[in-house]
């Protein structure tokens, strides 16, 4: 008879799983080679808890990358009412980005190839509430930008992506104040066109 939990710890538990699997990438490891078995290991939970949570791991995914944008979007949100300009909220989202991944520094093992593995491992539903999220997002970055600057999705994609590259593990490529200067730069001057 499976045992039975209390609300109090299935929140407990399902957190326990959460931050184990978030352990998991801070130490190096890849999102698709965690196993379940070393997850129930960590969190000593029997593996039948595990899937009384989560169906499977790409679910523990899912959750974990849906957490990061839900908390991306209530920064936007926050940012936008109390910025003074668009270049002003964007420079603070930006900021804001950088801190991101001081905060939550398994987000950037869950990027690039990892993430497209990952993702394409997801069901059609978990790729779709994904892909939601990241379009509303968008949609608030653009809709407080839109009225004072020309700037593509596609450039700010990219240029967010190397901020947030420039302080991973101190191997800087760029540093983090040169590009967000550029950047500032660029926004100053209009330079960023829309494609």
């Amino acid at each position: 008879m499976p045992k039975k939990f209390s609300d109090s710890d299935k929140e407990k538990i399902r957190k326990t799983i959460l931050d184990e699997y978030k352990k998991y990438l801070i130490n190096d490891e890849d999102a698709s080679k965690i196993s379940v078995d070393s997850l129930v290991k960590k969190a000593n939970i029997a593996k039948g808890t595990f899937y009384f949570f989560f169906d499977n791991k790409e679910e523990l995914f899912l959750e974990v990358v849906m957490e990061i944008l839900i908390v991306i979007e209530k920064q936007i949100e926050q940012d936008k009412l109390s910025s003074s300009s668009s270049s002003v909220f964007l420079f603070d989202l930006l900021l804001y980005l950088k801190n991101v991944v001081k905060e939550y520094p398994w987000i950037i093992k869950i990027t690039g190839k990892e993430y497209s593995s990952m993702l394409n491992k997801l069901s059609v539903e978990g790729k779709n509430q994904i892909l939601s999220q990241k379009q509303l997002i968008w949609k608030k970055v653009n809709k407080s930008i839109a009225d004072d600057l020309v700037i593509s999705k596609t450039v700010f994609q990219g240029l967010v992506s190397i901020l947030l590259l420039s302080i991973v593990d101190g191997d800087e490529v760029i540093s983090f104040d040169e590009a967000y200067r550029e950047l500032a730069s660029m926004i100053t001057n209009r330079s960023i066109r829309k494609e």
